[in-house]
């Protein structure tokens, strides 16, 4: 109810929990609608040590935290970044 209340662009997704591996909570978002297609993981570290060891997933493309581009309220209001492609072929391991 209380979404339905709050003015603002909206980004519909659905999340999966991973797993914990060496204490690690990693979720998964899957956007829908607009912004299908975009899978974006998010890990959550105790210390600087966990984060430092911790292997990236498999399914893991590049590191976003640091670009505002793929922040929620940049995803709602711009929707994917219009050089995503280049982006993704930049960073073909």
């Amino acid at each position: 109810m209380l979404s339905t209340s709050l003015p603002g662009k909206r980004v519909h997704k659905l999340r999966h929990r991973l797993p914990r591996k060496s204490g690690v909570v990693v979720a998964v978002d899957e956007f829908q609608g607009e912004l299908s297609g975009l899978v974006m993981a998010e890990a959550e570290f105790e210390s600087a040590e966990q984060l430092s060891t911790f292997p990236a997933p498999h399914f893991s493309r590049f590191e976003v935290t640091d670009d505002p581009r793929f922040t929620g309220g940049s995803l709602a209001s711009h929707g994917l970044p219009h050089n995503l492609s280049e982006l993704l072929a930049a960073n073909v391991s």
